[in-house]
């Protein structure tokens, strides 16, 4: 679940549980994309390779290719 977003998370007991959305009609329940998978990562061409670019507006360190941001899934 690393990659669920907290919002969308129980806390205490309830930490297995997430979030998520129940069909009455057909008895399906299921987590909607959005709520599951993060924002892609996003990036500014630096000097020499690239940098990413927080949500807070700050940017990372210098890295040769975008791939190697370890906290990065393209």
């Amino acid at each position: 679940m690393s990659d669920l977003k907290s919002e969308f998370a129980a806390s205490g007991v309830a930490a297995q549980f997430i979030e998520g959305l129940y069909c009455d009609r057909c008895g399906i329940g299921y987590v909607p994309e959005f709520m599951a998978k993060p924002a892609r990562a996003k990036f500014i061409a630096a000097l020499g390779g690239w940098r990413r670019i927080y949500d807070d507006g700050t940017q990372g360190p210098l890295l040769e290719r975008m791939a190697d941001d370890p906290e990065c899934y393209l």
